[in-house]
């Protein structure tokens, strides 16, 4: 704290330098705004369990007062949670499991000459399509798994698996490559496109007819 000057001169200045010394903002003892609110709220409360004790008699109507309190602080913890939540960065979005648009009136011979085809032409992400394709329409047409519209790769995936444990390794492995290269942006080439047909015969080979 800053010390005193000793006034000079007569009354009248000394009234001056000791009004002026009480505007330095080292003197101001007046309650800050955030105490004016506390104060606002603590008054505001007393008037709550005032009313309450008065309607309820006593403990009891403390008690409601009480409970009428904590309910609006968890409200408004509430409120300032989900301001805080819309605020924060979203995560992007969860990846949807591609759906695979298969013809159920498509044959699995159409399908082969179809990859055969692309394969000649050196259509490699369109031609591992097609063999992926041919393993499904070849388990569906043998009423080995089921083909409802708008069936995703991870359905198809979890069918084989359930029902077809001998085919659901080399299943699970074709599925994983016709994910990554046709809806992960990956690359296809020749090799992957042969492997891709080794695959669709392992599928098929443990439920041959």
């Amino acid at each position: 704290m800053k010390e005193l000057p000793v006034p000079e001169g007569d009354g009248a200045d000394a009234q001056q330098t000791i009004e002026s010394i009480l505007r330095d903002p080292e003197y101001d003892y007046s309650p800050t705004l955030f105490e004016r609110v506390m104060d606002w709220i603590g008054d505001r409360f007393n008037d709550l369990f005032g009313l309450f004790g008065s309607a309820g008699g006593g403990a009891t109507g403390e008690l409601i007062g009480y409970l009428v309190i904590v309910g609006l602080v968890v409200a408004a913890a509430w409120m300032i949670w989900r301001v805080i939540r819309d605020r924060l960065p979203k995560p992007d979005a969860v990846a949807i499991e591609p759906v695979i648009d298969l013809d159920p009136w498509q044959r699995p011979d159409d399908l082969r000459a179809e990859a055969e085809s692309l394969t000649a032409a050196g259509e490699w992400r369109e031609a591992l399509r097609s063999y992926y394709r041919l393993a499904i329409a070849e388990l569906v047409e043998r009423d080995l798994i089921e083909n409802p519209p708008g069936r995703t790769s991870g359905e198809y995936l979890s069918e084989v698996r359930a029902r077809l444990d001998g085919a659901a390794a080399p299943f699970s492995v074709l599925t994983g490559r016709f994910e990554m290269v046709w809806y992960g942006d990956g690359s296809s080439d020749a090799e992957d496109v042969a492997a891709a047909k080794t695959l669709v015969d392992e599928v098929l080979d443990p439920v041959a007819t």
